[in-house]
């Protein structure tokens, strides 16, 4: 979908050059055979193309309206990762011991990583071998890339990047291990019933998210 302001002109030339010379190839076979040998049989009335022509219209808005709203819908789920991700990072700072806290918030950082990394690993343009994608991945090599370990190595222990990386869904298990860290602090004493329920009530915020 185009979200730019200014709908580049590259863009359209390149997409809408083909069809249109095919279509008026197509077009002007038509006119030839009906025109040179006369063929009348290829006449259409006015109604069909007019009854289509507003279907289309009607199908091609339903489209342009159900994409906008995949957008937003996206727009929305991101603006909460942020949000959520800033009460997580308040509530650890507010929460927890001095020693705690570069572990809860890196395993945080590396949460949002494993989450982008699971949704850039199953996308079509992967399985569509065109010379369009081809050139697209290639623009975009670097940021496409897939390199779980470079990506979480900042973030994680070499133990417990290897443990992650089993899963199926890292994603889901690096929260269940902050759930999991919270239970050890709170056993320890070192984090107060109440402040347990209100970061848990953010990780339940992160999965809904995710």
């Amino acid at each position: 979908m185009i979200v730019v302001r200014r709908f580049p002109r590259t863009l359209l030339v390149r997409f809408a050059v083909t069809p249109m010379l095919l279509a008026s190839a197509w077009a002007l076979v038509v006119w030839l055979l009906y025109a040179t040998l006369e063929l009348h049989l290829l006449r259409v009335p006015f109604l069909p193309i007019a009854t289509i022509g507003t279907a289309v219209a009607f199908y091609v808005g339903f489209k342009n309206n159900s994409a906008y709203e995949r957008f937003w819908e996206g727009r929305k789920i991101w603006g909460g990762v942020v949000n959520a991700s800033r009460t997580w990072a308040a509530g650890v700072l507010a929460y927890t011991e001095p020693g705690e806290h570069r572990d809860l918030l890196y395993r945080h950082l590396a949460w949002t990583n494993a989450l982008r990394l699971q949704l850039r690993k199953t996308s079509r343009f992967f399985h569509r071998p065109a010379p369009t994608t081809r050139r697209r991945l290639e623009r975009h090599g670097e940021h496409m890339r897939n390199d779980w370990d470079a990506e979480l190595a900042p973030f994680l222990s070499e133990v417990e990047r290897a443990e992650v990386s089993k899963h199926a869904n890292p994603a889901t298990h690096l929260v269940s291990a902050q759930a999991q860290r919270l239970k050890g602090l709170e056993k320890a004493g070192s984090l107060n019933l109440f402040h347990q329920f209100a970061l848990m009530a953010t990780l339940t915020e992160l999965y809904t998210l995710q």
